[in-house]
């Protein structure tokens, strides 16, 4: 199953958000206000926050080796010479 687009899910909110409005909004305002509500979500901080929030998790059909990174507490270990000296 492949995720939905941002451009998508930001449809989808908009739509799911206006449509109590139609029949009681002008269809031309209602266009407008549904093209400026996208606009909102697909470039504002808030926005991604906002779609961020509501995306459906990732679907994860395969696993894989993740690489540990050392804890900032913990030294990575000091390379040693050719030879075997410090």
């Amino acid at each position: 199953m492949q995720q939905p687009t941002q451009e998508q899910l930001a449809k989808e909110l908009v739509e799911q958000a206006l449509e109590r409005f139609v029949g009681t909004v002008p269809a031309k305002e209602l266009e407008a206000i549904r093209l400026l509500l996208e606009m909102e979500l697909l470039t504002t901080k808030a926005g991604a926050e906002t779609l961020r929030s509501v995306s459906p998790d990732p679907h994860v059909d395969q696993s894989g080796a993740v690489a540990k990174e050392p804890k900032k507490s913990q030294k990575a270990p000091k390379s040693r010479r050719a030879g075997g000296k410090r």
